[in-house]
């Protein structure tokens, strides 16, 4: 019984830890979209942020086909769509196209890394109202998977 009790507590002391983390990554994208873009997440009822790293090039071309199919789709009119992009990889600006309605954001001064924000991989984040509704890595099968779990077909 004790066992039990123990596994409990640990798995809900890493599960507070997560969620402090999550809360503590969204808090800076939150102050660097407000300070820097004048932009914040509240202001929308629902909301799709990708913010791609500069390091994985086969990813981020899943990455770009899945916000392209997104963009198309109608049943994601009704959200705000920001794609944060380092400037190493601002030829993602140019891939996905100014007509998809996806707000493209290219971090020409590093000002991520000033928040806090550094990505090892591309990060997908739904937000209802600027809280998190769903949040997860963008990489290799990650993207078919997250793709799926949207109704898309890469």
């Amino acid at each position: 019984m004790k066992f039990i009790y123990a596994c409990c507590v640990i798995c809900c002391l890493f599960a507070c830890h997560r969620a402090k983390e999550r809360s503590k990554e969204k808090e800076r994208l939150d102050l660097y979209l407000s300070e820097v873009y004048h932009t914040n997440l509240h202001d929308y009822p629902r909301s799709i942020v990708i913010l791609v790293s500069g390091g994985c090039g086969s990813c981020t071309k899943k990455t770009i086909r899945f916000i392209r199919k997104m963009a198309r789709d109608e049943r994601f009119n009704g959200y705000t769509k920001l794609l944060i992009t380092p400037p190493n990889n601002a030829y993602v600006k140019d891939s996905i196209g100014e007509s998809t309605g996806v707000r493209v954001i290219i971090d020409e001064h590093e000002n991520l890394d000033k928040y806090g924000i550094n990505l090892p991989k591309n990060l997908f984040m739904e937000c209802a109202k600027g809280e998190v509704v769903f949040r997860d890595w963008l990489y290799l099968e990650k993207v078919d998977s997250i793709a799926l779990k949207y109704g898309i077909t890469l």
